[in-house]
C-alpha cells in the first residue's frame, strides 16, 4: 500500500516569542516562591499576611489571644498569692501575741498577785491588744486591707471571664476577734432581800441590760469565791454552779429567763452566807478582745475565754487563706500547662519550619538562575530568523 508522509514544519515568527513568555512565567513563579521563603525565614512566621493562609490566620489569632490571656492569668494568680502572703505574715505575728496574751491571762487567774502585779500585767496586756489592732489596720497590699476589714476580692486566673478565684478577707482587729466568748453580763437593777432567819436563803434577783442567748455564762462572786452559771430560756429550770462551794456548806444555785437571773446562796446549819460582790462586766453580745483585761482575777478568767475564741478566729482565717493560696497555686500550674499546649498548637500554624523553608529557598534560587538562563536562550532564539534573510 501507499504511505503518506506528513511533514510538519514549525513556523518561524518574531512577533510573539512563546518560549520567552513561558520562561518569564516560570521565572515569576520561582521569584514569588523565593521571596515567600525569604520572608518566612526572616520573620520566623509561616503566615505573614492573610494571603499566606486566611483560615490559619484566624485560628492562630484566637489561639494567641487565649495564650496571652492565660499568661496574664498566671501573673494575676501570682499577685493573689502575694496578697495572701502579706496577710499570712501579719497573722503569724498576731498569733504569737495572742499566745502571750493568753499566758498573761492564765497567770492573772491565780490568786497569788498583788494589786500592783495585776496592774503591771494589765499594762502589758493592753499594749499587746493595741499592737494586734495596729498590725491589723496597717497590713495592706497595694493599699488594700487584708486583715483590717472584711472584703472579697476576685482574682482573674484565666482567659475566660468565668475563670476566677475569690479571696475573702476578714477583720482581725481587737473589736472583731474573740467575739462570742463566754463573758459575764452587765447587771441592771439588783434587789437583795434580807434573810428572815439564819437558815433562810439569801436571794439576788438581777435584771439584765439585754437578752441573753441560751448557753451563755455569767460569772459572779459569793463569799470570795467565783461561780459560773449558764443561762437557759426556761425560767423554771434550776441550774447548779460548777460544783464550787464556799466554806461551812454554802452553795449557789441559779435560775434564769431571757433577761432575769436569780441567784440563791444557800445556808446550812444555821449559818448566814457571806455574800460577796457581783461582777459588773460588759454584755456577752459585744464581748471581744477589746473588752478583755487582766486587772483582776475575775477579768482574767473571762479574758481566757475571749482569747480562746480570738485564737480560733485567727487560726480559722489563716486556714481560709491557706486554702485560697493552694487554689491559686494549682491554678498557676494548670494555666502554665494549658498555655504550653495552646502555644504549641499555635506554633504549628504560625511558625515557619526552617528546615522546609531553607530547602524551598534553595530550590527557588536554583529555579531563578535556571529560569534566567532559559529566558536568555528564548530571547536569543529569534536570531535564527536572520539566516533566512541572507
Amino acid at each position: 500500500g501507499l504511505f503518506t508522509l506528513g511533514v510538519f514544519i514549525m513556523s518561524m515568527v518574531i512577533g510573539t516569542n512563546i518560549s520567552s513568555l513561558t520562561a518569564q512565567r516560570h521565572l515569576t513563579n520561582s521569584k514569588i516562591d523565593m521571596e515567600s521563603s525569604m520572608e518566612r525565614l526572616a520573620s520566623g512566621k509561616r503566615i505573614n499576611s492573610a494571603m499566606d493562609d486566611a483560615a490559619g490566620l484566624g485560628i492562630a489569632a484566637r489561639m494567641t489571644a487565649q495564650v496571652e490571656g492565660m499568661n496574664q492569668g498566671v501573673r494575676n494568680a501570682n499577685d493573689g498569692l502575694s496578697m495572701v502572703a502579706v496577710a499570712e505574715g501579719a497573722l503569724e505575728e498576731v498569733s504569737t501575741m495572742l499566745l502571750r496574751l493568753r499566758e498573761l491571762a492564765v497567770a492573772a487567774s491565780s490568786e497569788v498577785y498583788t494589786t500592783a502585779d495585776f496592774a503591771s500585767m494589765d499594762a502589758e496586756f493592753n499594749a499587746l491588744v493595741t499592737e494586734v489592732d495596729r498590725i491589723s489596720n496597717v497590713t495592706l497590699f497595694n493599699s488594700i486591707e487584708v486583715t483590717g476589714a472584711a472584703a472579697s476580692k476576685v482574682i482573674q486566673v484565666g482567659d475566660a471571664s468565668s475563670d476566677t478565684i475569690t479571696l475573702t478577707f476578714k477583720d482581725m482587729g481587737k473589736t472583731s476577734i474573740g467575739a462570742g466568748a463566754d463573758a459575764a453580763l452587765t447587771f441592771g437593777t439588783t434587789v437583795q432581800t434580807t434573810p428572815a432567819t439564819a437558815v433562810a436563803k439569801e436571794k439576788f434577783t438581777l435584771t439584765l441590760s439585754a437578752a441573753v442567748a441560751t448557753g451563755k455564762v455569767a460569772t459572779y462572786d459569793v463569799g470570795g469565791n467565783q461561780y459560773r452559771a449558764a443561762f437557759r430560756t426556761d425560767a423554771a429550770t434550776t441550774m447548779n454552779d460548777l460544783a464550787l462551794a464556799v466554806g461551812n456548806g454554802e452553795g449557789v444555785t441559779a435560775t434564769s429567763s431571757g433577761t432575769t437571773l436569780v441567784l440563791e446562796a444557800k445556808a446550812a446549819g444555821g449559818f448566814v452566807p457571806r455574800v460577796g460582790v457581783l461582777n459588773t462586766v460588759t454584755p456577752n453580745a459585744s464581748g471581744s478582745l477589746n473588752t478583755a483585761g487582766v486587772d483582776t482575777k475575775a477579768n482574767a478568767v473571762l479574758a481566757l475565754a475571749i482569747l480562746d475564741v480570738a485564737i480560733d478566729d485567727v487560726t480559722s482565717y489563716r486556714g481560709t487563706l491557706g486554702a485560697s493560696a493552694s487554689a491559686l497555686q494549682s491554678s498557676v500550674s494548670n494555666l502554665m500547662a494549658r498555655s504550653e499546649s495552646a502555644s504549641a498548637a499555635a506554633s504549628q500554624i504560625m511558625d515557619a519550619d526552617y528546615a522546609t523553608e531553607s530547602a524551598n529557598l534553595a530550590k527557588a534560587q536554583v529555579l531563578q538562575q535556571a529560569g534566567t538562563a532559559m529566558l536568555a536562550q528564548a530571547n536569543a532564539s529569534g536570531q535564527s530568523v536572520l539566516s533566512l534573510l541572507k
